[in-house]
């Protein structure tokens, strides 16, 4: 398990020990460059999820390393906090993120939620994204559930984060910091 690994307390939780043990998987199955595919981690509120993801776009940063073959590449792993880049596309119609997202090699999209979208355009900008993303290395956080997503935002959504190999970890546990204050 990659050293910022350990520094995520499970509080001996099964349920937060499951979403620390599939995003420890995911880092070794993208450095053995295998399939790619996405690691949904969605629940309660202070559950970690953030910072899971956080965790796992350092342990898989490569910038411009060499392979055997001499050829160099580099790898950068997206990190979108989804209500800002709500915000900036319907603000500021900014909506080049969604191709950025898209395109993107590997890519990070935290707290999917439910912003004020009374047309319904970010949802199915959300669609379109998680339609087009497949088969690419994605994580999205939400404090949503599968059922949740399903329901608030689309069903296509949380149809998706089950394909293709794909894995969801969904938890209902105490916030983080309601845990450390149960602890005293």
């Amino acid at each position: 398990m990659p050293e910022s690994f350990a520094e995520f307390r499970t509080c001996n939780d099964p349920q937060l020990f499951k979403m620390k043990a599939a995003a420890a998987t995911f880092v070794a199955d993208y450095k053995l460059k295998k399939q790619p595919r996405w690691l949904s981690l969605l629940g309660t509120s202070g559950a970690g999820k953030t910072l899971l993801a956080k965790f796992i776009r350092d342990a898989t940063q490569q910038r411009w390393e060499s392979q055997p073959s001499g050829v160099k590449y580099s790898t950068y792993w997206s990190f979108y906090h989804w209500p800002t880049a709500a915000k900036r596309m319907l603000d500021r119609r900014q909506w080049d993120l969604v191709d950025c997202m898209i395109e993107d090699d590997c890519c990070i999209i935290d707290e999917v939620e439910c912003e004020s979208d009374s047309k319904g355009i970010l949802r199915d900008k959300l669609c379109n994204i998680a339609e087009r993303r497949l088969g690419k290395w994605t994580v999205i956080t939400s404090n949503l559930s599968l059922e949740g997503i399903a329901a608030k935002l689309d069903q296509r959504i949380s149809s998706r984060m089950l394909r293709g190999g794909n894995v969801v970890v969904d938890v209902d546990v105490l916030d983080y910091n309601l845990r450390k204050r149960n602890e005293r």
